[in-house]
């Protein structure tokens, strides 16, 4: 299978171009040997939407029965961009990625302090109704 990097910017077979974001681990799939992949990129037009697909759906041949105008092997191609274009896109993609890393570790220590309340709650009605 064709490596898939974090940072490098793909073609899609209809033209628009994309840039890979992430590759993460599909929750529903922790019972599996392994677990299945999904990649998470972000459109370079329009609105710049995220998206994600499974890597194996990512990294597919064109179905070249359906589509047999198109020249490209694969649904998504590496694609070049000029040097400065692509280096700030490069830190934007960082600094997209430790925004995401910290809401996620305020979400994480939000939880941690709910959690510690509840178990204050539960050991002093506890005491209470062992009073």
């Amino acid at each position: 299978m064709r490596q898939i990097e974090i940072g490098k910017v793909y073609k899609h077979f209809k033209g628009n171009l994309y840039i890979v974001v992430d590759i993460v681990n599909d929750s529903e799939s922790n019972n599996d040997a392994v677990y299945r992949q999904t990649v998470i990129y972000k459109a370079l037009y329009d609105k710049c939407l995220s998206w994600a697909r499974p890597l194996d759906m990512f990294n597919s041949e064109v179905d070249h029965e359906k589509y047999p105008n198109v020249k490209q092997q694969y649904r998504f191609e590496e694609y070049e961009l000029n040097k400065e274009l692509f280096e700030e896109l490069q830190k934007s993609i960082k600094e997209d990625r430790w925004k995401i890393d910290l809401e996620a570790k305020k979400v994480s220590e939000l939880l941690e302090h709910r959690l510690m309340a509840n178990e204050y709650v539960d050991r002093e009605v506890n005491i209470t109704k062992n009073k």
